[in-house]
């Protein structure tokens, strides 16, 4: 059954996985990943662990967004996160079954992430276990404090029949939402497109849109950026993982 405790499980059953060659970033995760996610080739791998550990658990929903998606870029996934009002910034309420993000220059928010984990369990002074791929080029159980936390997300895992709120935004739309959409379109390099996050899907997003599909092969007709499809929000995290220097 989905939930926490199933997404914990199947981030125990990495511990141990390395790298083949060592320090090569091509292990079974990695290969799962281009095979069922994004043909992105080898990479920093800790976030595609916690996409695999949702699949592999039935959260795929409440982790990532559902059948096909996933990440590879953590600041993305903590910007995903924060489009559905489910961020929190530093280490207060984290509890088991939290994704958690890092940054080693100490810096909070979702901008500011390098790595990226699964709260395994939290202790009484505040200090916790993650669950980490890549971490020293193997899947690793850590204990942390809050130093290094830039924040964590907290999957909906009661909701795991929810679609990820990006899909079926339209030109028009306003909030949040497209907040986080316009955000993950400057990841996919359409910063100048785009102009300003403005919460506000206009002609600017729309096209931002188009543009970063047709940076992954897409015909990019126009109207293709006009509503984020299923389809086109899969382009969109493809041209992500390109433009972060993970293809």
């Amino acid at each position: 059954m989905p939930g926490a405790t199933a997404q914990i499980k199947a981030a125990r059953a990495l511990l141990g996985t390395s790298e083949h060659p060592p320090g090569s970033n091509h292990n079974n995760i990695t290969v799962w990943y281009n095979a069922h996610i994004a043909r992105i080739g080898d990479g920093a791998w800790c976030d595609m662990s916690v996409t695999k550990e949702a699949y592999d658990s039935g959260n795929e929903v409440a982790v990532v967004g559902g059948a096909g998606k996933g990440f590879a870029y953590v600041p993305a996934h903590a910007a995903w996160f924060k489009s559905k009002g489910r961020f929190h910034t530093g280490t207060s309420g984290i509890r088991a079954g939290d994704v958690v993000f890092f940054n080693w220059s100490r810096k909070k928010g979702t901008t500011s992430c390098d790595h990226v984990g699964l709260v395994e369990k939290v202790f009484s002074d505040g200090t916790f276990y993650s669950l980490e791929g890549n971490t020293s080029d193997a899947f690793r159980r850590q204990h942390r404090d809050s130093t290094y936390v830039s924040g964590y997300g907290r999957p909906a895992y009661s909701a795991t029949s929810k679609e990820d709120p990006l899909i079926g935004l339209k030109k028009g739309d306003k909030g949040e939402a497209v907040t986080g959409l316009q955000v993950l379109l400057t990841y996919a390099g359409q910063e100048k497109v785009l102009g300003k996050v403005d919460g506000e899907y206009g002609t600017s997003t729309a096209e931002a849109l188009r543009l970063a599909r047709q940076s992954v092969g897409s015909e990019a007709k126009a109207g293709y950026g006009d509503k984020v499809t299923g389809w086109a929000y899969a382009q969109l995290m493809c041209a992500v993982a390109r433009q972060q220097g993970h293809a």
